[in-house]
């Protein structure tokens, strides 16, 4: 068997890593870490989606075939081991025995890090007066929540608070119609406009959080949050839905009720609560930024080394 030269492999959470240690005997004997950044157990339902039960299986040999595995977040590793217990007690067959234990025993929690350089130097101003700047910075994409947009837009308009808009993140050509419609809105209502669209420069997308004030999701999908982290780190105060992994350091005051399955009304829940957010800010805030300074990269580096090489 020839001899491998590399010391480890580092492989994200979709990667078929047992067929990919099947393949080169050289690598079997590398120490293998799995980084399970997102998994096919806890995405939202798509009708559009085909193969999903073949992508968990191949996510489960992968897990079985990894020497560690690492997750971003607590809720991360929760909802995949609900996931693979699901998945096993619907199998036809007979299914080996521990195969679950020998999964859960290889896992640990190991958030990615933040850059120190995200962190501002003074992140909390203070309370600053109408309109409040509101941030929404995510993927433009159906798991990312925006069919609650338009909804929240209107709550939002519909309520006292005065607001400015920014509407950020990375656009497709096939974008859902929800983006175009919160556009739309947007355009029709300029005193409530702020930018819209992906900031290319790193520096330019950092000043705008520095300058606003409260950092929105509607997401449904989130394995750790670090778009509404960078945001905290800037000095957002979080207003989010009680769900996912916001669970795991979101202050409870900032989390809204959460209703997935309704746009309308997990949009209007979260516009109900941010009045409630504003009012608490600086409580909320302190809270947040307490569990980021933990992911320091500064603060983190060592325990990644000890992760990855096993001393």
């Amino acid at each position: 068997m020839p001899r491998s030269d590399f010391d480890l492999i580092l492989a994200s959470g979709p990667v078929d890593l047992a067929a990919l240690r099947g393949l080169r005997p050289d690598l079997a004997a590398v120490r293998t870490v799995l980084y399970v950044h997102e998994h096919e157990f806890a995405y939202p339902e798509n009708a559009r989606e085909q193969g999903r039960v073949d992508r968990q299986l191949r996510q489960i040999l992968a897990l079985l075939a990894a020497d560690h595995v690492l997750t971003n977040s607590r809720w991360c590793a929760d909802s995949l081991l609900a996931g693979v217990d699901a998945l096993l007690a619907r199998m036809p067959d007979e299914v080996p025995d521990g195969t679950r234990t020998r999964i859960a025993e290889r896992i640990d929690v190991e958030p990615i890090p933040l850059a120190d350089d995200r962190f501002a130097a003074r992140p909390l101003r203070a309370a600053r007066q109408a309109p409040v700047q509101l941030v929404w910075n995510h993927r433009h994409e159906w798991d990312k929540g925006v069919d609650r947009l338009p909804y929240l837009l209107g709550a939002l308009a519909a309520s006292s608070q005065d607001f400015r808009f920014h509407l950020l993140g990375q656009r497709f050509r096939s974008a859902p119609p929800a983006v175009a419609e919160s556009q739309r809105w947007l355009d029709a209502n300029p005193r409530h406009r702020g930018h819209t669209g992906f900031l290319a420069s790193p520096a330019a997308y950092r000043s705008l959080l520095a300058q606003s004030d409260v950092v929105l999701s509607t997401a449904l999908q989130e394995f750790q949050g670090l778009a509404v982290m960078e945001a905290v780190a800037q000095g957002c105060v979080p207003c989010v839905p009680d769900r996912l992994a916001y669970r795991d350091w979101v202050p409870a005051e900032a989390r809204a009720p959460s209703f997935e399955a309704d746009a309308q009304a997990d949009a209007e829940a979260l516009a109900t609560r941010l009045p409630a957010v504003l009012a608490s800010r600086t409580a909320v805030f302190e809270e947040s930024l307490f569990a980021l300074e933990a992911l320091r990269f500064s603060r983190r580096r060592d325990a990644w080394r000890t992760r990855l090489l096993g001393a």
